[in-house]
């Protein structure tokens, strides 16, 4: 099975997900034809171009401002994203 099959339709959360090492990732998963929630530490509106870019593939990509420091914020993440998402894989 490769990488792309592997990938296809699943729903994954990656934090700093629009800038570095996150966005990479970010951009092979949205290849694959993965449905992705991404943190940000900025607003998600300054990244518009990088969530632009990984809509293109067609999969669904949302972008939530978060603090992965602050507890609150972290907990609340697992219940937006199987909202957003429907789900949760990786």
């Amino acid at each position: 099975m490769s990488y792309n099959e592997m990938l296809k339709g699943k729903k994954a959360i990656i934090t700093g997900g629009v800038r570095g090492i996150g966005y990479a990732i970010a951009d092979a998963f949205a290849q694959a034809g993965a449905d992705l929630l991404l943190t940000t530490t900025r607003e998600p509106e300054s990244s518009s171009a990088e969530l632009e870019h990984l809509r293109s593939f067609g999969g669904k990509v949302i972008a939530l401002k978060l603090n992965v420091s602050d507890n609150a914020e972290v907990s609340a993440l697992l219940p937006k994203a199987v909202e957003e998402l429907g789900g949760v894989d990786i």
